[in-house]
């Protein structure tokens, strides 16, 4: 809880400021590189970690792509149809215009892999460096989490400058709709996980309820649930990350609801600096709220749904 506690004064911080002598292109440039650079730490880390894990992902490589695809499925089509048959839409996908012919698809479809691409490179070199290395980064870690509040401070300022309210951010309606979605269609899909899988539904569901806060889930469900279900949430949750900032970057000008949906937890930290630069600002909080709601759920749904079920 004081991770969230620190985002929420970095957030609130920068949209209490008056004034950054700044100018805003600069503060963009920023936090495009800074996205990066935490990009290929995050990476590290799981490189530098995974000399274990890589036996266990062969063993449990089956809970977690069940796992991993039925909640996407769930998550992504119950935003979706939620934003199909509500008409939310956002600045950015209301007023994109439909263009034919071959050489607009191809040069489209080359923007989406050249922005997605560059996010996964950055976490693959980051994976690889840190997996032959194996060198700690306790100091590095700590810098690259005072640039995240450096960037959510930026973000809060220029929220501000765009007369975002702060009661729209924290409670935005759209957010806390899609937060709420996500939480019944992660049930559903944990059910339905559990049942192709063989498991109990009391694991399957409490694997689909970490929202995408892989370091936490992963230490929560390894203390209630039998050796290397832990591991499991860990992965599934890191991957629901890394898919939701391949999405982001390749689908969410055409579809922002959906993705930013997706992002689950890290739409309030780490995927709000890329929704931020690559869709509208009124996407911002929006990812605000859900993230908010569902990161604070995190630590208790996933003791709850295990005591009940």
């Amino acid at each position: 809880m004081m991770q969230l506690l620190l985002i929420f004064v970095a957030l609130i911080g920068g949209y209490l400021c008056k004034n950054i002598r700044i100018n805003n292109n600069i503060l963009n440039k920023f936090l495009s590189t800074s996205v990066l650079l935490i990009l290929v730490v995050m990476g590290y880390e799981f490189g530098s970690s995974s000399s274990d894990m890589f036996i266990e992902l062969k063993l449990l490589s089956k809970i977690i792509l069940v796992s991993v695809v039925t909640l996407f499925l769930l998550n992504y089509i119950s935003i979706y149809l939620y934003a199909r048959f509500t008409r939310v839409k956002d600045a950015t996908s209301s007023s994109s215009t439909k263009s034919s012919g071959l050489y607009t698809t191809i040069s489209s479809l080359y923007k989406y892999f050249m922005e997605s691409g560059k996010y996964i490179l950055c976490v693959f070199l980051g994976t690889c460096t840190g997996y032959f290395l194996k060198s700690p980064l306790t100091h590095l870690s700590l810098i690259i989490n005072l640039i995240l509040l450096v960037i959510l401070f930026i973000i809060g300022y220029q929220l501000k400058q765009q007369n975002v309210s702060l009661r729209s951010i924290l409670t935005n309606k759209t957010g806390i709709t899609i937060a709420g979605l996500i939480i019944l269609s992660s049930i559903v899909a944990g059910i339905i996980s559990a049942k192709i899988l063989g498991i109990d539904i009391r694991t399957g569901v409490v694997l689909s309820s970490g929202y995408g806060w892989y370091t936490l889930s992963g230490i929560l469900i390894g203390q209630l649930a039998p050796h290397g279900f832990g591991t499991a949430a860990f992965f599934i949750d890191f991957i629901r990350e890394i898919i939701a900032i391949i999405l982001i970057s390749a689908i969410g000008k055409k579809h922002p609801l959906p993705v930013v949906a997706y992002s689950g937890a890290t739409a309030l930290d780490f995927t709000l600096p890329i929704i931020k630069v690559n869709l509208s600002e009124s996407m911002v909080p929006v990812a605000i709220t859900s993230g908010m709601i569902l990161t604070m759920l995190v630590p208790a749904v996933i003791p709850l749904f295990w005591a009940i079920l």
